[in-house]
């Protein structure tokens, strides 16, 4: 199966976002889900601010917590029509081992961030058949995550190891692979994190130039470094981790790797974005993969795009009509695709010149996608890991 996570602003509904068009090119083969991008069309917008969390009273469901539920029942919909089928992973009756809870203490933090979303079943591992209920549960407590360093991370990351602790259990032999950006690349680390906590296996995550939070530097009097390691640090599986250097923030070191001077004198813009480490105590097979290329030209935020939109349909009113057409083009190029391997379609894909516009980040942009591509695949080789960007 395959779980996605979008940065902040990013959704689905964005035509020139590859997450959306990944998640349709690969649903045919596997289960995959998702997750929408805190702030964004349909991830949901951030609530009344900060003393939200401190009113009495429980707010309505948004757009957005609709959304993040109507992606889970696809999910769970999309699973058990393989099932039926007898694709996805499970073509032969297969019994995977019964999930557990590690007794690792140094993962107190993980344990208090699930505990945080109000997931206790979680802390005994999810009652089998449970794992839908708790899902969505984990949604609709989605209230009040517009919270200084924590927007939006824990319960996208509780509700989506959720889906995929379902999968595992029903007997899916595909291997899990995630790929998230931005905050949706540490969310990606934290549902890794919880899933190699229950024993499940974890060896395809990629995480591109994950941040949390503002700059520790300002934050350090009155947050725990130590209960945040969930999305910094990994205790078990493999993790490739891809940095970016243009249009970010200060990082949690106070390293600038910022494009401005006015925003270099404003500690409180920066992220933190460390390199992804071991945690103590981690299992001897925990692999981290740094690739030792921060990518020069591409900005953070357009790391998940595959094409530009100054580039691809200039600015004024065609605007619209214009992404409505690059989407609609994206459809039948897919269609016309139907039955081959979705790894080989979405190869295609990316390097079709309708699509795809080249700019002076394309050599960036074209390595961020051949880790795409292994990490789907399930592929990963010292060719890969070691390519430095043509430029």
């Amino acid at each position: 199966m395959i779980i996605l996570f979008h940065g902040t602003g990013d959704d689905d509904s964005k035509a020139d976002n590859w997450m959306r068009w990944v998640a349709d090119i690969m649903r045919p083969e596997t289960p995959v889900l998702t997750v929408n991008g805190v702030d964004s069309k349909l991830g949901g917008a951030k609530d009344a601010g900060f003393m939200s969390r401190f009113r009495s009273g429980t707010p309505p469901l948004s757009a957005g917590h609709q959304n993040h539920m109507a992606a889970v029942e696809a999910f769970f919909e999309s699973m058990e029509d393989h099932r039926k089928k007898g694709t996805g992973g499970f073509g032969a009756a297969r019994a995977n081992p019964a999930p557990t809870a590690t007794a690792r203490t140094d993962l107190r933090g993980l344990t208090a961030a699930l505990a945080a979303c109000g997931t206790k079943d979680f802390t005994s591992v999810i009652p089998a058949g449970q794992e839908k209920r708790v899902a969505l549960e984990t949604i609709k407590k989605m209230r009040g995550e517009d919270y200084m360093a924590a927007i939006g991370i824990k319960p996208r990351m509780t509700y989506a190891a959720a889906c995929a602790l379902a999968y595992y259990r029903a007997g899916g032999s595909q291997p899990i692979r995630i790929i998230g950006h931005s905050r949706g690349g540490s969310t990606a680390i934290g549902t890794h994190n919880v899933l190699t906590y229950y024993g499940v296996p974890c060896d395809h995550t990629l995480s591109l130039d994950p941040c949390h939070g503002m700059n520790a530097e300002i934050l350090h009097l009155w947050l725990s470094h130590h209960e945040k390691e969930y999305y910094t640090k990994i205790f078990g599986g493999t993790v490739t981790n891809i940095a970016a250097t243009k249009g970010v923030g200060a990082d949690w070191a106070g390293r600038n790797y910022l494009g401005s001077e006015s925003k270099r004198s404003f500690a409180l813009d920066g992220t933190r974005r460390p390199d992804i480490t071991l945690g103590e105590g981690c299992l001897s097979s925990a692999t981290v993969y740094n690739v030792d290329k921060r990518l020069k030209d591409v900005k953070h935020g357009h790391m998940g795009k595959f094409t530009h939109k100054t580039t691809l349909i200039g600015s004024g009113p065609g605007q619209l009509a214009s992404l409505d057409a690059l989407a609609t083009e994206i459809r039948s190029f897919i269609s016309r695709c139907k039955g081959m391997p979705g790894v080989e379609v979405l190869s295609a894909f990316f390097a079709h010149s309708s699509f795809v516009t080249e700019a002076a980040d394309a050599a960036d942009k074209r390595f961020i996608q051949q880790h795409v591509l292994a990490t789907l695949s399930a592929t990963r080789t010292d060719a890969v890991l070691n390519a430095t960007p043509r430029r």
